[in-house]
């Protein structure tokens, strides 16, 4: 959720709950006064209370969870890696479905289990999106609810970016350097890992540096090799 919908939110939230405020105010003068239409007011009143607590009963997840860009661990003066990479959509595509990816929409996405280094076993989600000419702030919206869905110990998200021009892909990039790596995406008791990997023009950008070691760095690795081969 955008901090502009947050917002929106509240906003919601306050109107409903001074309306209700205010008609029982109303309701209670009229009372006083003995006014005939009190009954009327009393349950306008009554209606927009069920309304402001059944919005807030339906809204109460993202009322809490707007932690989900909150930065607990920021590194200074860290920059993205730049790769180059040759890749073909059509042909990401095809080996992403090739690789049993579950297709989505904007979204290919696939959990695997893998043990580490023999302490337990933790759940990596890798998420590839594939987005052409999208508003930035669809972007963050479809990555975010999709992540939120699928919620695990890492997730690995590439991110494409088809035709976006230099301005449009700077935008998205420095919204994750400021915002995005190594998120807390919940409130839960254990930390959730949200790996960005941004793909555009060709090349690929990505921190080498995460607190988790160098399983990212890795998987970074790993994906880009498989997702720039032909499909067989």
């Amino acid at each position: 959720m955008t901090k502009k919908k947050y917002i929106i939110k509240w906003v919601i939230f306050f109107i409903l709950f001074f309306i209700v405020c205010a008609s029982f105010l109303t309701t209670f003068i009229l009372k006083l006064q003995n006014v005939d239409e009190v009954l009327i007011f009393l349950i306008c009143a009554l209606f927009f209370l069920i309304v402001t607590i059944f919005y807030y009963i339906t809204n109460r997840k993202h009322f809490k969870e707007y932690e989900i860009t909150k930065v607990y661990n920021k590194y200074s003066n860290i920059t993205f890696e730049v790769e180059k990479i040759d890749v073909n959509f059509e042909t990401i595509k095809n080996n992403l479905l090739d690789n049993k990816f579950i297709r989505r929409t904007n979204n290919y996405y696939k959990k695997v289990y893998e043990d580490n280094n023999g302490d337990a076993c933790i759940t990596i989600v890798t998420n590839v999106f594939v987005f052409e000419n999208t508003n930035f702030d669809e972007i963050y919206d479809i990555v975010i609810n999709s992540i939120e869905k699928n919620l695990t110990d890492i997730n690995i998200v590439y991110i494409f970016l088809d035709n976006f021009n230099e301005v449009q892909r700077k935008k998205v990039l420095d919204y994750i350097k400021e915002n995005v790596i190594d998120v807390e995406l919940h409130t839960y008791r254990f930390k959730k890992y949200f790996c960005p990997i941004v793909i555009s023009n060709n090349e690929v950008f990505y921190y080498s540096k995460v607190s988790f070691g160098n399983n990212y760095k890795t998987h970074i690795k790993n994906g880009i090799n498989y997702l720039s081969k032909e499909s067989r």
